[in-house]
């Protein structure tokens, strides 16, 4: 008899736990934040990068430009699926700031993309850092913790490579 009743009692506590929507996939505040500005950041150094591209002719920033599309279209697509697979219900779309920063480079002229391009890529790899760091600290998500991890590291090896290309402009 107790096996049944403790059986019963386990079935409740599901069926409980269902209806009252706890679920353990379910994205902390801080976690639906960094997804929701990591996605942002991606789709607006995305779109950055094809400015330099089509309106910069300096192999480095080409270079660079080139290597950022690929490597952010990348972490954009992981992104969007966990936001997808967490049912986090994040789309894919630039921030009002961040959408300005993008626009500021479009407006301007073609000489000074490669100098703004750098400058700016050197500010949203700081931020990026900063970003990374508070999911790092008080995120919960495993995957998304892991991702700022290994990011953070990169993105400080980016800074270092973009100083080097600022100086040499």
């Amino acid at each position: 008899m107790p096996l049944l009743h403790l059986l019963f009692i386990t079935a409740l506590c599901a069926a409980a736990s269902l209806l009252h929507g706890d679920d353990d996939t379910a994205l902390s505040q801080t976690d639906r934040e960094f997804l929701t500005q990591a996605i942002s950041f991606s789709t607006a150094e995305i779109r950055m990068a094809r400015i330099a591209m089509h309106r910069h002719l300096l192999v480095p920033l080409q270079s660079l430009a080139d290597t950022m599309v690929v490597s952010h279209s990348a972490a954009l697509r992981q992104l969007l699926a966990w936001s997808r697979d967490k049912q986090a219900g994040v789309a894919e779309e630039i921030q009002p700031g961040d959408l300005m920063a993008v626009d500021a480079l479009n407006g301007v002229s073609d000489g000074e993309v490669g100098e703004r391009f750098v400058k700016m890529r050197i500010d949203w790899l700081r931020r990026s850092i900063d970003l990374f760091a508070i999911e790092i600290d008080d995120g919960n998500d495993i995957d998304l913790k892991e991702f700022a991890a290994t990011a953070q590291a990169q993105a400080r090896l980016d800074l270092d490579a973009a100083q080097v290309l600022e100086a040499q402009h």
